[in-house]
């Protein structure tokens, strides 16, 4: 049952809420039209960092919940078999105060994904390159003894040496949805995002672009990222399910078919998030070997 206008502007006109001043003619369809019945919540629109805020408030991206929901991945649930019919898609939060920003408005839809993953695969090893044709930098004593203390940092660079292609797509292993549902429960009870958001979008991979999500540190657009969610929402029944300040968490319905292609897959990861391999106290191989068994992706940009 849809919600009338009135009542979005009342929600928005509550003291100490920040947007107190959007007003009806500038909130998306789809968000006049809110599921009776939701918790309390509030809509949230695109702002930039520090930023003085000049002319017309910005048109809200999505509504969040107030307050952490112990059964949020139910209502998730519920909201996403409903996802058709409302024009909203659930995800989960971990803060309700990410910052999101208006990016460079595209959604990524003329973005083809191998495309982009090979350009990126291109720009790392001319950058490698260049890294080992730099002449080695004298060290001190004192760091001698530092590097000797310290435990050796994983390797986590590709082990490729040529452009791979993208993975092959798996048999489908289990439903996408079913994995999703499956995967917003293991958030919101072993991860604690817990706050329920919904965003106007036809599938979870246009998620980033259509709320300008910055948790990416500059790596890559957002577009971009809905790109490549799109591709592996394809051939991996991948589905965007939550979101951190600067992690994304994806369910996958169908795992790499054996260890060579969960090799490809991996850099692909990689090139889209290197932090996660680099940074995974891991080696390239191990995290490859660990896609044959993962059901959640987790990307972590530093």
């Amino acid at each position: 049952m849809p919600l009338p206008g009135a009542g979005i502007v009342n929600s928005l006109s509550h003291p100490g809420n920040s947007l107190r001043f959007v007003t009806p003619a500038n909130v998306p369809e789809a968000l006049r039209r809110l599921p009776a019945g939701l918790p309390a919540g509030r809509l949230l629109s695109p702002h930039g960092d520090g930023l003085p805020r000049v002319g017309p408030p910005r048109s809200p991206v999505l509504w969040i919940s107030d307050e952490p929901l112990d059964d949020a991945d139910v209502w998730w649930e519920s909201l996403y078999r409903d996802r058709l019919t409302t024009g909203l898609h659930p995800v989960l939060f971990e803060y309700p105060d990410d910052a999101l920003r208006p990016g460079d408005t595209r959604d990524g839809s003329g973005t083809e994904a191998g495309h982009h993953l090979l350009e990126e695969w291109r720009t790392y090893r001319r950058r490698r390159a260049e890294r080992e044709a730099l002449p080695p930098v004298p060290s001190s004593p004192e760091e001698d003894e530092k590097d000797d203390e310290e435990c050796d940092w994983p390797d986590g660079s590709p082990t490729f040496d040529a452009w791979p292609g993208l993975a092959v797509a798996p048999a489908r292993e289990a439903g996408p949805d079913e994995s999703a549902a499956a995967a917003a429960a293991h958030l919101v009870r072993k991860e604690s995002l817990r706050h329920l958001a919904l965003v106007p979008a036809a599938r979870s991979a246009d998620i980033p672009a259509a709320i300008g999500w910055t948790g990416m540190a500059d790596r890559l657009s957002a577009g971009d990222l809905s790109a490549v969610l799109r591709s592996w929402e394809d051939r991996f029944g991948a589905r965007l399910v939550g979101l951190g300040h600067a992690t994304a968490f994806v369910s996958v319905a169908a795992r790499p078919a054996d260890l060579d292609q969960a090799h490809v897959l991996a850099l692909e990861h990689y090139l889209t998030c290197p932090d996660t391999v680099e940074q995974g106290m891991c080696t390239f191989p191990e995290y490859a070997g660990d896609l044959l068994e993962r059901s959640v992706w987790r990307f972590w940009w530093d």
